[in-house]
Order: structure tokens, then sequence, then C-alpha cells
């Protein structure tokens, strides 16, 4: 597999596994897998993208196993210890069922994310409610638990609002993946600090801990105010060195291997504001690593 390699801002290619880096693999929308070599975090499991007619058509949907088995073959699915939530709309938690039953990793959400993995029989001891301020520690990541708000889909309106308040058993409408409560999360790490901010609609710069810098930032681009809202209150706050852009591609397309992604007017923006900060090329599946960070 080929590993992007990026070591304070020096690009180059690499085949090799290194023992001290982060590795960060993108695999569409806000799903993510970071890991240190011995331990990975796997967020927004949202694998299985279903066309525009199965949202609209209200007919239950299923996780299609053979898609995740695949995309997860291209991380390192056997050290997955945790599997975290952003939010619960079907986007960013569709397939959590059938990536637990292929990791059996701990799953950590809103009291919505625990319901959607009741419905699919997980183990109790399996489960962590999270809140905004709780701090949970998986090997050497330490993850900090922030609150997150979701931006408008159309005028003020944000679609499928509300709770899931009993288990949600599946196969089910991709409607009745209400929101939940949102998060984002602060995740330190010896090797770096990472900043996963899935929504585009960002927390006023007066609720930034000063002390909290991102050497990466992964921010959720869709449905943003406009990207200087992004610059002012998340990446000026935390001192992002690097930034990732997600969400923003088409999510109603399958994945498809080594397809890039780009988002021409974000990265003008970027490169014209913040110059310094390092954006990626995004490529589906493809592993990032990154070295000395601090």
């Amino acid at each position: 597999m080929k590993v992007l390699l990026f070591s304070f801002f020096i690009i180059s290619l690499s085949l090799s596994t290194q023992a001290k880096s982060l590795d960060i693999t993108w695999l569409g929308t806000t799903c993510i897998n970071i890991s240190d070599g011995k331990t990975a975090l796997f967020f927004d499991p949202f694998l299985t993208r279903p066309r525009l007619w199965d949202v609209v058509n209200l007919q239950k949907f299923r996780s299609d196993e053979r898609v995740v088995s695949k995309w997860l073959s291209r991380v390192d699915r056997d050290n997955v210890e945790g599997i975290f939530v952003s939010h619960t709309h079907y986007d960013h938690v569709l397939d959590l069922v059938t990536v637990y039953s292929q990791t059996r990793a701990k799953i950590f959400g809103s009291p919505s994310t625990i319901n959607i993995a009741r419905g699919g029989n997980i183990p109790e001891d399996k489960l962590e409610v999270l809140s905004a301020g709780k701090v949970v520690q998986v090997g050497d990541f330490k993850i900090h638990v922030l609150p997150a708000l979701h931006p408008s889909h159309i005028f003020s309106f944000i679609l499928a609002d509300g709770v899931i308040d009993e288990p949600l058993t599946p196969p089910a409408p991709l409607y009745k993946y209400k929101s939940g409560i949102g998060f984002s999360y602060y995740i330190e790490h010896p090797l770096g600090n990472i900043l996963f901010h899935p929504t585009g609609a960002p927390n006023p710069k007066s609720t930034v801990d000063a002390t909290r810098n991102a050497d990466i930032v992964i921010q959720g681009i869709a449905n943003r105010k406009s990207t200087r809202d992004l610059i002012e209150k998340v990446f000026i706050p935390y001192k992002a060195k690097i930034v990732i852009p997600v969400h923003h591609d088409a999510m109603f397309k399958p994945l498809r291997l080594k397809e890039e992604v780009v988002d021409k007017d974000f990265n003008k923006r970027m490169k014209s504001e913040l110059p310094d900060v390092l954006i990626p090329r995004l490529i589906y599946g493809e592993k990032y690593r990154f070295e000395k960070l601090k």
C-alpha cells in the first residue's frame, strides 16, 4: 500500500512501516482511521453509501458487510480499539454495527449512538456514553469530548433533527437516524495532537481552550458559513499546522479506490489566508503518515 509521508511539511512517498508516526486514512465524508501502529481509532463509520433514491424512498436500508470489509482492509483493523461517533445522522453512523462486528472495538458516543449499537445487539460492556467535557484514554490516545454544533441544511433547519431515544434495529429507514447530540474530539498523543472537527459550524472562538494546539485539524467543510469563518474560529485559535478538509465529496456515490477529491475554493482561500498551513491531497483509502509533529 502506498503511504503518503508528511514530516514537517516535507512530502514524500514511503512503502516502509514507521514505528513513530501517526497514520491517518480517509474513507470518505468524515470517516477517518487514526493509528500510531499499536492502537487505532475509527471515527464516523460510514462506508456503505446509499444513493439519493435510497434516502428519499423511506425504505429500510442495510449496511453492506462486503463494502465495509473492503475498506477496513485499507486500515489496521486488528488494532482498532475505539469507534467514535460525532453525531448520528446516517452519513456518520450507518455502518456502526458492521464495523463493530469486524473489529470488536468499543463504541463511544451520545445516547443516540448507544441506541443504534443496542439495536445491533452489541454488548453493554462495549458501549460508553459520552458527554461534553469527558476524557477517555484509548492506548496512548487521550480523547477530550467537545460540544459541537450542526450547520443548517436549508435556511435555519437541520434535517432529521432530534434524538434516537430507543434501540434502532437495522435495517432501518435512513430518516430514522436523527442527529442526536453533536461532538468534536480533541485527541492528545505523544506524537502530536489532532482536532477531529467534522462540523462546518464551529463553536464561538471564545469557547476555545487557548492551551490546546492542534498539529492536525480534520475539518468538515460541508454547509460551512464560509472558509473564513473556519479560519477565524478553528484554524487560527488551534494554531493548526495541517488541515485535512473532509465531508466535501459526493456522498451519494460509491467510494472508489484511489479517487482524489478536491474542494478548489477551500484550497484557494486557505492558500491565500494561511499559506503556511499544509493541506494534503485527499485520496480515498490512502494512508497519510505524519512524523515529527511536535
